[in-house]
């Protein structure tokens, strides 16, 4: 995958949007204000049933909104599919990318993710790589792209438990669109429309119990750190 589509994919979330978070950095936001700015929502309802609504954070711990776009009825999320799909997601981010021979050179960072759905018990999975921009193609993203490392990983610390890599997770992946905010038409979402017959963007909307968590930290060698976690989507109008 070229560096470009890394820009719409990754780090504009980072650098450009006041809500969301990527991949592999540090969280931006938090759920709730993640929710209210990427995620549609619908007046659920009242005199104003099924109209467009807007939802405003007056806490984020716990969340807590306001809106004043639906009398009598409440501004719930106008999810696009029923129900949630269970999903597991594999990350892996290695610093010393290298050439298929010897001696072993290296060519920079890449980000990988690896996405497995079942539909009718049927497995489909899914990948995206993203490799580090080059100056010439997005100079503006290097800052970021430095901040994308292996011991950085998702923003979750690669030592201590578990429950505490879920509190880590659910801070940087709800309501998280997977092929990016500015990106949410990108071809992950369009493969898994056409797989579940549903319109919308695709959105994590749940992290798995901290059994599901897998951590394995290779920052000192030269292969990559893994990390896999069960999630669940759903898919929103966008």
């Amino acid at each position: 995958m070229s560096s470009r589509h890394l820009l719409t994919g990754l780090a504009l979330i980072a650098l450009l949007m006041p809500a969301g978070t990527a991949w592999a950095g540090a969280a931006v936001g938090d759920p709730c204000t993640r929710e209210s700015f990427f995620i549609a929502h619908v007046c659920q309802g009242g005199s104003k049933d099924g109209q467009q609504c807007t939802v405003v954070p007056t806490s984020v711990t716990p969340c807590v909104f306001s809106t004043s776009d639906c009398p009598g009825g409440t501004c719930v999320i106008d999810y696009t599919s029923k129900k949630e799909i269970k999903a597991k997601l594999s990350l892996m981010v290695d610093d010393n990318v290298s050439k298929w021979g010897a001696p072993q050179r290296t060519l920079g960072r890449a980000f990988t993710f690896l996405l497995c759905v079942k539909k009718q018990g049927e497995q489909s999975c899914f990948t995206e790589t993203y490799q580090e921009p080059q100056p010439s193609d997005a100079i503006d993203l290097l800052p970021f792209f430095a901040d994308v490392t292996e011991d950085k990983l998702a923003g979750v610390s690669l030592v201590g438990d578990t429950q505490q890599q879920q509190q880590f997770l659910l801070q940087n992946w709800q309501f998280f669109v997977l092929d990016g905010s500015p990106n949410p038409e990108g071809g992950l979402a369009q493969e898994l429309r056409d797989l579940f017959k549903v319109t919308g963007v695709p959105v994590i909307t749940d992290i798995g119990e901290p059994e599901s968590i897998f951590v394995d930290d290779h920052t000192g060698d030269l292969t990559g750190t893994v990390l896999r976690v069960d999630i669940k989507l759903r898919f929103v109008d966008q």
